[in-house]
């Protein structure tokens, strides 16, 4: 065997091939170092990315002889904290003292929780004190390890989320609050009335509930259009915030319905509140360069029996707000349980009018007005009944209120002001004298139609003569009375139709309107004929009346006539015409032709009129 020594040159090539595997080996060696170098550096560089893009905090802590050893921590922590982990989680509590007071026990027992328990992921949401003083929300995930009741190494995520729950709260803030006025929403209103009543016993009893309703609000926003409403509306809120007590809960119900939950223990006390509202938010308010008066209906309902819901004083409070507006609005009232009743026949009512209206129940009754000085008949006032499939026939005041306030006032004056041409059309055709007709218009026709169009189309679809047709109205149609009624008015008298002033005297500003607008006829109110015979004021108030219509042009009617000396009376007092039963009753559409027929000399002979 030959020895190696003996060949120098063999041992120097296998040095030098030694030489080259160890070098290759460390190159090697080398190059899995570089590698995994370049891999914790993108691990790294990936770390911060996700901290910078996701606002995180990252760390990994293990409890090593008692004390936590952070094998991993965010830079983040010293930015966010103004500490780095290890003095955040120090045995004083930094971390609890920089918890929001409000989270600090939930979120430190539920920690404890999970760590009692053994371990396994830990989530919370949480507001904290940052370095800048001011507090974030943040989200925790954490993996916590832990043996015999001890954290033992935990993994854990902190997300800055308070641009969430910032969103979040406002999402809740518009969902429970109305964006015009700011008060709460009616889904507020009633989970904290829920809350109230399933609280303590002794506390639920002395809450009520006060609705707030604004009379007529429509009319506002129809004259002067929604956005001089709104501002009409928010105004009259900040008037209520000042009327009740600090720690009422205020809302907005409805469009113009407003409700307070208050806390008393005397009901005294809740009604005076009530009255003290009504004072308060009655009154003029002004919009734009005009001024509106404004009234409210307040209603009052507290639990009774002490089972009642949320539901039910809110529905109470609103049957009571029904019954302040039905007896004129501006008051107040406190519910009552017959209001249930009456607020089922108001409903009933309603319902029983559109089917009157589409099932035509309704028909016109005539009663003429006589000439006092030829004794014939020289108009008429065309008067509505419902013929009831029930109730048989029944006279307006039974049904004009509620046709008023739903509405249908207007579709009814519009078939009593058609019916009436027709009706009229058909005498003339029958060869029958031609008496003037006349209708009652109500304040809401005016305040939701245009009644001078209604009139002109009725005219033009019968046939009418406009010139034989007159309406009346009463001084409630003057309450908002302004430039659109007045032209109203007088494209009425450019038709040709007559405008009598009716109830003359029982208003405090007649004489106003009398001189202001194009009037042909002025109706003395009944109450002042009837007294006139005995009482000196009375008929000292119903010559006066005949007078000045004389002087200013104007035929007088006297209404009311009912005995003999009714008629002596006001035919002596210069009055033009007379109306009343005295001189006729209230008839059919066939019987007062059937009156005209007779050339109208029954009324004459009948009150010794020619003598």
């Amino acid at each position: 065997m030959n020895n190696p020594k003996s060949h120098p040159e063999l041992l120097s090539v296998r040095r030098a091939r030694r030489v080259s595997l160890l070098e290759r080996t460390q190159a090697a060696h080398l190059r899995s170092l570089a590698i995994m170098r370049g891999a914790l550096r993108r691990q790294g560089d990936m770390i911060r990315a996700v901290d910078e893009s996701l606002a995180l905090i990252m760390y990994e802590r293990v409890a090593e002889d008692g004390e936590w050893q952070f094998r991993f921590s965010s830079d983040r922590f010293v930015e966010v904290f103004g500490l780095p982990p290890s003095e955040l989680w120090d045995p004083k509590g930094a971390w609890a003292r920089l918890l929001h007071p409000d989270d600090r026990a939930l979120v430190l027992g539920s920690y404890a929780k999970c760590v009692a328990t053994g371990g396994g992921m830990w989530r919370a949401d949480f507001r904290a004190t940052t370095a800048t003083g001011g507090v974030s929300w943040f989200r925790a995930v954490v993996r916590v390890e832990a043996a015999d009741g001890f954290e033992v190494r935990s993994l854990g995520i902190l997300q800055d989320v308070s641009t969430e729950k910032n969103a979040g709260e406002r999402v809740e803030y518009v969902r429970d609050h109305d964006e015009l006025t700011g008060l709460h929403a009616r889904s507020y209103f009633e989970r904290a009335l829920t809350a109230m009543l399933q609280g303590p016993p002794r506390r639920a009893k002395a809450l009520a509930v006060i609705v707030v309703d604004i009379d007529d609000f429509h009319e506002v926003n129809a004259a002067f259009g929604m956005a001089a409403g709104d501002a009409l509306l928010r105004t009259i809120v900040e008037r209520l915030v000042l009327a009740v007590p600090e720690r009422a809960v205020l809302a907005r119900l409805a469009g113009d319905k407003l409700g307070v939950i208050v806390e008393s223990h005397a009901a005294a006390a809740t009604e005076g509140l009530a009255r003290e509202i009504v004072a308060r938010l009655c009154d003029d308010y002004p919009v734009g360069d005009r001024k509106a008066t404004v009234t409210v209906s307040v209603g009052v309902s507290w639990p009774q029996t002490g089972r009642e819901t949320a539901a039910d004083l809110i529905h109470e409070a609103n049957l009571a707000v029904g019954v302040a507006y039905a007896s004129g609005g501006g008051s107040a009232q406190v519910f009552a349980s017959d209001m249930a009743v009456q607020s089922v026949a108001r409903v009933t009512l309603k319902a029983d009018l559109r089917e009157a209206l589409s099932g035509g129940q309704f028909e016109l009754y005539y009663q003429p007005k006589v000439d006092l000085l030829s004794g014939r008949i020289a108009g008429c006032e065309a008067l509505l009944r419902w013929n009831h499939p029930l109730l048989g026939l029944r006279a307006p005041g039974t049904f004009i209120e509620a046709a008023e306030q739903s509405g249908l006032i207007v579709r009814i004056g519009e078939w009593v002001v058609a019916e009436a041409c027709r009706e009229s059309v058909r005498r003339r055709r029958a060869g029958l004298p031609v008496v003037p007709v006349s209708v009652n218009l109500s304040a809401v026709q005016f305040a939701r139609s245009d009644v001078a169009a209604m009139l002109a189309r009725s005219f033009e679809q019968t046939g009418a003569d406009p010139t034989a047709f007159g309406v009346e109205v009463t001084e409630s149609v003057f309450i908002d009375f302004g430039e659109r009624e007045a032209a109203t008015f007088r494209r009425m008298r450019e038709l040709g139709v007559e405008i009598a002033l009716d109830d003359f005297g029982t208003g405090f500003s007649s004489l106003a309107y009398v001189k202001k607008l194009p009037l042909t006829e002025i109706k003395i109110d009944q109450s002042f004929v009837r007294g006139a015979p005995e009482d000196p004021g009375d008929a000292a108030i119903v010559r006066w009346v005949a007078s000045l219509g004389r002087e200013l042009g104007l035929r007088v009617v006297a209404e009311g006539i009912e005995t003999r000396e009714h008629l002596d009376f006001v035919r002596r007092a210069g009055c033009s015409q007379a109306q009343g039963y005295f001189l006729g009753r209230p008839m059919s559409a066939d019987a007062f032709a059937a009156m005209l027929g007779l050339r109208e000399l029954s009324i004459a002979f009948a009150t010794g009129l020619n003598e």
